[in-house]
């Protein structure tokens, strides 16, 4: 059976009062709960389209949930090309520009988003098709 994905952390606040010339304590409780966040979404492509050669793409990766909310790296054929991300509300997202080049046709791109009560990084990809230009030459003999 696997160990639960979550934890509870509970901080407890010590006071010291004096009340009618007694010093008195009082202890307050607070509950912090942490758990992974939710898996992460592309969008900006839809695997199949076809982008053309020189294009602006912006793929953007979203991941809601978590506590805290997740870090989100883009990675293209397995390296890492953008490992920033911004948070807001319940959600992660990192937005990864380019301009397509032939190299990134068949190229594929895979986001990444953890904290640390992910056992491991959830993934989402997609593999990118780009209309690369035809060049023919003619030799005249």
């Amino acid at each position: 059976m696997s160990e639960p994905t979550w934890a509870q952390v509970v901080i407890y606040i010590v006071k010291s009062l004096v009340a009618n010339g007694k010093k008195v304590l009082r202890v307050t409780s607070e509950s912090l709960l942490s758990d992974p966040p939710g898996p992460p979404e592309i969008q900006g492509y839809i695997e199949g389209e076809t982008i053309r050669l020189g294009q602006t793409v912006t793929l953007i990766c979203v991941s809601h949930g978590g506590n805290p909310l997740a870090e989100i790296v883009w990675y293209k054929n397995g390296e890492g090309v953008d490992f920033s991300y911004t948070t807001s509300g319940r959600e992660s997202r990192n937005m990864y520009n380019f301009i397509a080049a032939t190299d990134d046709n068949n190229a594929r791109y895979k986001c990444q988003a953890r904290n640390h009560m992910s056992p491991e990084p959830m993934t989402a990809e997609i593999v990118v098709a780009v209309q690369c230009e035809l060049v023919v030459l003619y030799v005249l003999v």
